[in-house]
């Protein structure tokens, strides 16, 4: 995914070879593998980096398709790997139209309409599986778009629009519930996604309580610290999770320094492949009103200084 030319040829190579694999697999019967699924993925990501829409859109479909046939075959279970890495990156601050969101991670990348393999038909195809808390984060992010575009259009046209004020409060209250109860899961992955909704929610509507944001910041924080693994450093780059992190935290706190560090380190890597300006595909991709965009340009001016 680097513009670098040699790192691009090595990835075209890789490629080639992976989908050669994946078409022999499905000639076999066998695509529904966990290891196949986990290939798709990888080009899914690939293309939207590279931002081919048109073929970002046939890997996540074929996904969605690997599902469902994998629940034919009789496994009654997704993939580890798949169903974490759509909790942790299922994110509701879309700015662009689409129905994509990496699922639970993938989930807040959505929301900001930049989801790596997150599309509508990949979470049709996961309810089979009845997999309830996938289909709730995906449900709140839905509906944190929603949210979203009520904002936008309250700050836009704010006058005689009480009852504006009065819809936005009541799904804002209820997301923040749903949030919530997603604690009760027990699980570090979907904790850590929880905290993340919270963050986008205040900093939607209540950027002004900033203890609010700075406490879930730092819970957010401790719950990242305790994953069983560490994502590659293109994951912690397109990370809501660590970019809503590092623009909640408190100026100058160890907080903010934790996710900061994480965001540089990852950048510095990816410029060490050939990647002379990391930030400029999150510039592209990410959306978000206007308030909440100052602060993502901010922060990706200072990692880039």
């Amino acid at each position: 995914m680097s513009p670098d030319d040699s790192f691009q040829q090595k990835a075209l190579v890789h490629s080639s070879n992976a989908a050669s694999i994946i078409v022999e697999r499905i000639k076999c019967g066998k695509a529904h593998s966990a290891a196949i699924i986990g290939a798709v993925v990888s080009m899914a990501i690939e293309a939207r980096e590279m931002h081919n829409e048109p073929i970002w859109n046939i890997h996540v479909q074929g996904l969605a398709h690997l599902i469902t046939e994998r629940l034919s075959q009789g496994k009654c279970y997704l993939p580890s790997v798949l169903s974490t890495f759509l909790i942790l990156f299922v994110y509701p601050i879309t700015l662009k139209q689409t129905e994509l969101t990496e699922v639970i991670r993938d989930s807040t990348n959505a929301v900001f309409g930049s989801p790596l393999v997150y599309h509508r038909k990949v979470i049709d195809a996961i309810r089979a599986y009845d997999n309830q808390s996938i289909c709730e984060v995906a449900n709140i992010s839905d509906s944190l778009v929603q949210l979203r575009k009520q904002i936008d259009t309250y700050r836009k046209y704010p006058s005689g629009s009480d009852w504006q004020q009065e819809d936005i409060k009541e799904s804002w209250n209820s997301l923040l519930l749903q949030a919530r109860a997603l604690r009760s899961e027990h699980n570090l992955f979907i904790l850590a996604t929880s905290l993340a909704i919270e963050l986008i929610l205040f900093l939607l509507w209540f950027p002004q309580l900033q203890a609010n944001t700075e406490l879930l910041a730092g819970e957010l924080k401790e719950a990242m610290c305790q994953f069983p693994f560490r994502p590659c450093v293109y994951m912690d780059l397109t990370s809501c999770q660590l970019i809503l992190g590092a623009v909640a935290a408190a100026d100058g706190s160890q907080v903010k320094a934790w996710f900061v560090a994480r965001l540089r380190k990852a950048a510095l890597a990816l410029r060490s492949r050939g990647w002379v300006q990391p930030f400029e595909s999150l510039e592209k991709s990410f959306v978000s009103d206007a308030r909440l965009a100052a602060r993502f340009r901010a922060l990706w001016k200072d990692l880039d200084a």
